[in-house]
């Protein structure tokens, strides 16, 4: 009698499971059929409950990952998860985080988007039910972008021109300081094989040497100010051995190495003085980030990253 018991209950419990996940499955083909954004989002997060922060989606997929300390050390929110919560951004050649869950990005056409995250907890949450703003266009022209603060975006060319953009739409409208001309604000930009934006202006960039260059833009309305005169200033070496950086906030700076391991920086420096926590020492917070071909970083530790 109680083998009997235990066999129906293993059967129900199965039948149980069995359900559940032809309901789950439903529910995401439903969700995967609808493309009426430019780019798609799904309802079904990603986690995975060994450490998925080692662990990227699909090929096209948006992740989101929250790095929750400001010490270097191995602390993250929901343990490191990763939660899926775009696909079909394949088509995005840049990517890039500004205030407050907001994103432009780049597509092969050089078409500039709008979208704005506001899962702070990586729900898929988006304003505008996930529908990319179109904001301009002939982008392809640009090398790379960053954005700063208040919707500003550097862009520079293949030929090391810098420009500066200031994007006024709060809601993703076409609006744009000087008209959405650029202005040109340096030059000699392209002996720099990384460079991201930090706050308030400052600016990270690594020779192919490996030196890391601190700057810091003063203007305000695309004016050629910047302390130091716009001299480098020199706060690091050999950075060449990461394969890309990426500029949090308050000076914190993320390294990936070509290994895929994730290191945590924070520069105290204000004017350009090598001046670091840790005394400059890399702190080890994760690995497998090879697997990634775009990791930008917005507000409080968030990092979005699309898998090559």
């Amino acid at each position: 009698m109680k083998t009997t018991l235990k066999s129906n209950i293993k059967s129900h419990t199965k039948l149980i499971f069995s359900v559940l996940s032809i309901v789950l499955a439903l529910f995401a083909l439903s969700i995967n059929n609808d493309h009426s954004s430019n780019y798609h989002f799904a309802e079904v997060i990603n986690f995975n409950n060994n450490s998925s922060r080692f662990v990227q989606g699909d090929s096209g997929d948006l992740m989101w990952a929250k790095y929750d300390d400001n010490d270097g050390s191995e602390s993250w929110f929901m343990g490191g998860s990763f939660t899926r919560i775009g696909w079909d951004w394949g088509n995005c050649v840049n990517i890039a985080a500004g205030n407050n869950g907001v994103l432009y990005t780049v597509n092969s056409k050089g078409e500039l988007f709008w979208l704005q995250h506001q899962g702070r907890n990586g729900e898929v949450n988006w304003r505008n039910n996930g529908t990319g703003k179109k904001i301009g266009w002939g982008w392809e022209k640009y090398s790379n972008l960053v954005a700063g603060d208040d919707g500003v975006i550097f862009a520079i060319t293949p030929d090391g021109d810098l420009h500066w953009f200031k994007h006024l739409g709060k809601n993703g409208e076409s609006s744009w300081a000087n008209n959405g001309e650029p202005r040109k604000i340096g030059w000699g930009w392209e002996k720099y094989s990384s460079i991201v934006a930090g706050d308030n202006g400052e600016l990270f960039a690594v020779t192919d040497k490996g030196e890391l260059f601190w700057f810091k833009y003063l203007g305000n309305n695309g004016e050629r100010s910047w302390a130091n005169n716009g001299q480098p200033q020199q706060i690091g070496w050999n950075w060449d051995k990461y394969t890309k950086v990426i500029a949090g906030e308050n000076g914190v700076l993320y390294a990936i190495s070509k290994k895929g391991e994730l290191f945590w920086f924070k520069y105290e420096g204000s004017n350009g003085e090598t001046k670091w926590a840790n005394n400059g020492t890399a702190k080890k917070i994760g690995w497998n980030w090879e697997k990634f071909r775009l990791v930008t970083s917005g507000n409080n530790g968030e990092l979005y990253a699309v898998p090559f």
